[in-house]
């Protein structure tokens, strides 16, 4: 350990023996007798080749390219070329025993394979803080329509991570969205961008032999493939204009990394050592696959899956876990014939009934490969291919027999669960439009109800919600095109008849305590509400944003606006003001203020709402959208006579809820850009505040106990909030008609006795 620590901190000369440095190392100098001198604290050493071999000190050279990464091409290929030197290096049996050669090839392996994963990431190719590109295998969801549009807006709110930005439904779901994922996985790219690929690689190889024209190159490359020309081109159509793969491109040519020619080296490594050391090989080509671009890879190692899989004995469970999904992603991607699928399916029918639960996952995983890969080239007119129907059957037989699968107290049984319900939603979207008598979604709905209610696995429990989401955001857009002119299918109907099932569920999940759940239950009550009020929201939006008055619609509305504001107090402050956002929005879109109005004003005056503040951006909201909806008389005749209640309540209290409620009533717009400031006094009101006029303090206190609520009955009031009070005041009543300007004096001069409404009255 002594030496290793000392080949670390005092490395050799780099003449007397090669050493590894990556370049950007630049605080790192060498002296004419060849002792590397430390110029800074932060340079890293230079490790010898040579000590390499040791295996400890291989790993923490490889750890310091996990934590640092990489930021140069050069960079990029010293690494690479100390890997694969390593890798091809012939040791000495008497040095490094064959144990220690293979854990050495192994760290290798994997670290090569991290490089070229790495190359696949963003904004920066190597920083280790960058994210990968990820496309999910779902149509993206467009906002075509005044209800998503309007749902995709309410969904921000909330979180960036929403239905419209949801990945692959077995990833990290709490992390992971299209947007870029924090590690990579199986199934990381869709078969679109896996195609798009390919076909850019196939026509970039022709031109580098002729310079013929690049669309004969691309028809050349499909008649060389298994897929017929018409289907690729139907792909090639498709993705012509994708945008993930354009912003692949630039950021991989930003980083200026030879990856074409670096994945063809370790490709050939690879096919060279599987046979003598599949054991070693096979989890390392598993994650190649992944990343491969060139369809004439993708077919040799097909045909060496294929070959191993009968010359690996099957006990070798761990390498035919790699096998299967190999088998089924790379014939995924090059589009497997009728005979091959036949072959395909008695293979994974063994698989699937194994009784070691990761191979079951990594055949689950093959199996969601195929199914999107046949899914996506479906060319039967009207109903489902035959390749279709028989992993539509060989999905719903193992469902039958493992059942849409609750917890689990195996922690690792969770991706297994997670495939299942990825399954479920894939046969629900991609094949009940086409199948009328598909029953997927009713025995969807039989299972959800009673597992989201109970489970605590938060990465189960919003794999579900998420699939839920995105089948009733996708209903809506099949209805749209169906009520524009073709007719409905038997799945879709059923799947559409399930939404107020399903809202029901999320209405009672978003009144769970733990937000971590709640709020993703939030997300899902959304996406019902949005969905089932289109046309309200499509007349709303020909209005000029007035809602309109739809009974049926504003009576389920406005027991939802209950149960949000009996959220607002249960929530901590975080949740509090999305559930206040929320609202506010609903009220802009769905509510009519003259339907809520009482029942804000209830929550705003209640002694026992702790969060006064979140209310009061909901009651500004409220009067925002009754003046805009010409409602202002009648909310002037509704505050002069609610006075009497405002002014009972303790004198801070008062003077701050009469303030929210006159500049929530104005049309001063520049009293209204006081409003914030307004908001932020609400902590003041329940502060100590100092005997100093000038100096204020910043400890806040909880409204709901009683002694918060004694202190701010005792607090004085600042010049600030007596100046708010007063000018809020003024602009009010300036407003008001004659007969409502005699209520509100009347109203204040009960209370004359107390000097803040004393100043204001005279002020009028």
């Amino acid at each position: 350990m002594q030496q290793q620590q000392r080949l670390l901190s005092c490395p050799p000369s780099a003449a007397a023996s090669p050493s590894t440095s990556p370049s950007h190392h630049k605080n790192q100098s060498v002296t004419g007798g060849g002792t590397a001198m430390v110029t800074s604290n932060s340079m890293l050493p230079i490790i010898p080749i040579e000590s390499l071999s040791d295996v400890d000190i291989l790993k923490s050279f490889v750890r310091r390219l996990s934590i640092f990464g990489f930021t140069t091409r050069q960079q990029f290929e010293e690494y690479f070329m100390t890997f694969l030197l390593l890798i091809n290096k012939v040791y000495d049996e008497n040095m490094v025993d064959q144990q220690e050669q293979f854990q050495i090839r192994s760290i290798c392996l994997e670290a090569i394979m991290e490089l070229l994963i790495t190359y696949k990431s963003f904004p920066i190719v190597g920083n280790k803080l960058s994210l990968y590109h990820h496309t999910t295998r779902w149509n993206r969801i467009n906002c075509d329509t005044i209800s998503l549009k309007k749902l995709h807006e309410i969904q921000l709110i909330i979180s960036p991570l929403n239905v419209f930005y949801h990945g692959n439904l077995e990833r990290n779901l709490k992390t992971d969205t299209v947007i870029g994922t924090h590690y990579f996985g199986a199934n990381q790219f869709d078969l679109n961008f896996i195609w798009q690929q390919m076909e850019v690689s196939s026509a970039s190889r022709q031109s580098s032999i002729d310079d013929s024209d690049s669309v004969n190159e691309e028809i050349l490359a499909a008649k060389n493939s298994s897929t017929s020309p018409e289907i690729v081109a139907k792909h090639l159509s498709g993705v012509a204009a994708n945008t993930a793969y354009r912003n692949y491109q630039y950021f991989t040519r930003q980083s200026g990394v030879d990856y074409k020619s670096s994945s063809q080296l370790i490709f050939d490594v690879l096919m060279q050592m599987i046979e003598q050391n599949h054991i070693l090989i096979l989890p390392n080509l598993v994650k190649f696959t992944e990343i491969c671009e060139n369809r004439e890879q993708i077919k040799q190692i097909w045909e060496k899956a294929d070959y191993l899989k009968s010359h690996i004995p099957m006990d070798d469970t761990i390498s035919h876990q790699y096998l299967i999904y190999l088998l089924c992603k790379t014939k995924g991607m090059l589009i497997p014939s009728h005979l091959e699928m036949l072959s395909l399916e008695s293979l994974i029918k063994n698989y699937l009934k194994s009784s070691h639960l990761f191979v079951r996952c990594a055949a689950l995983n093959g199996l969601l490969s195929l199914l999107e890969s046949y899914s996506k080239t479906n060319t039967t007119i009207g109903r489902l291919s035959d390749e279709l129907i028989r992993l539509k059957d060989i999905i719903l037989s193992y469902i039958d027999k493992h059942g849409l699968i609750e917890e689990s107290p195996l922690h690792c049984s969770d991706l297994h669960t997670k495939l299942i319900w990825t399954l479920n939603f894939c046969l629900m979207e991609w094949t009940s439009k086409l199948d009328p008598h598909c029953n997927v979604a009713y025995h969807t709905k039989m299972t959800v109800s009673k597992l989201l209610k109970k489970t605590s696995n938060e990465q189960i429990y919003l794999c579900i919600l998420h699939g839920l989401e995105r089948m009733i955001v996708q209903d809506n857009k099949v209805s749209n095109v169906t009520s524009s002119g073709g007719g409905g299918s038997g799945g879709d109907n059923q799947n559409q008849m399930l939404r107020p099932a399903i809202e029901k569920l999320a209405l009672e999940l978003a009144k769970l305590e733990n937000e971590k759940f709640s709020i993703p239950a939030l997300k899902l009550l959304l996406s019902c509400i949005y969905v089932g009020s289109s046309k309200q929201l499509e007349n709303t939006e020909l209005s000029n944003g007035i809602v309109q008055d739809d009974p049926e619609i504003i009576a389920q509305q406005t027991d939802k606006v209950d149960i949000l504001l009996q959220c607002i107090k249960t929530a901590n402050e975080e949740a509090a003001w999305i559930y206040g956002q929320v609202l506010c929005q609903m009220i802009r879109d769905l509510v009519p203020p003259k339907e809520i109005l009482t029942k804000v004003i209830k929550e705003f005056l209640a002694i026992n709402q702790p969060h006064s503040d979140v209310i009061a951006m909901i009651v500004f909201q409220v009067f925002r959208s009754a003046i805009d909806s010409s409602f202002l008389q009648q909310l002037q005749d509704w505050l002069t006579c609610s006075l009497p209640t405002f002014l009972s309540l303790p004198e801070q209290k008062a003077v701050w809820s009469l303030s929210v409620v006159f500049l929530s009533a104005s049309i001063n717009l520049h009293l209204m850009k006081l409003f914030p400031l307004l908001l932020n006094g609400v902590k003041a009101a329940t502060a100590t505040v100092a005997a100093s006029s000038t100096t204020a303090t910043t400890t806040p206190l909880t409204p709901t106990t009683p002694t918060a609520a004694k202190r701010m009955s005792s607090t004085k009031l600042g010049h600030h909030e007596i100046a708010l009070f007063v000018t809020s005041a003024q602009d009010f009543y300036a407003k008001l008609g004659t007969e409502q300007k005699l209520r509100f004096r009347d109203a204040f001069k009960e209370f004359h006795h107390i000097k803040v409404y004393n100043k204001m009255l005279q002020s009028l």
